[in-house]
């Protein structure tokens, strides 16, 4: 049997560890756009509507038309963030570093759960292999065993 085959059926027991793994992989992908939009949304504050538009790669991240309507979702949930916390009474200048702070945490959780996940996958994997490999081993005839 060929070595791929043979680790992929290994793997394939913690298939929903590993669905779990790449979940939190994805929140960790969104959660670092929205820290990057954050971050471009205080940049305009603080500098001036359309700062941010100078720095490289961001007037070409919003050419993008795959990326108008994430970039559309974002902008919304921002103005709703800002008026819910105007409504609650707090200032758009201390809302705005807390939804950073936010993000930044949600990213960094899931990030941790995601590595986690992974490595859990990998001990698990070389766990399974020791086992076999010393079961087929041990299981062996005593002829076997002299012969070699």
């Amino acid at each position: 049997m060929k070595p791929l085959p043979r680790l992929l059926a290994y793997f394939g027991r913690y298939r929903w560890r590993a669905a779990l793994a790449l979940l939190a992989m994805g929140v960790v992908a969104f959660a670092t756009v929205a820290l990057l939009f954050l971050l471009q949304q205080v940049i305009d504050d603080v500098l001036g509507a359309g700062a941010s538009r100078s720095l490289p790669g961001v007037a070409a991240a919003e050419a993008a038309p795959r990326a108008a309507p994430l970039l559309r979702w974002l902008e919304s949930g921002y103005a709703a963030g800002v008026r819910a916390a105007a409504s609650a009474g707090l200032e758009p200048r201390y809302a705005i570093p807390l939804l950073l702070l936010a993000a930044l945490l949600v990213k960094n959780i899931f990030a941790y759960l995601s590595e986690f996940a992974l490595n859990s996958i990998g001990l698990a994997m070389v766990r399974d292999l020791r086992r076999d490999a010393y079961q087929s081993l041990l299981g062996q005839s005593t002829r076997f065993s002299s012969e070699r």
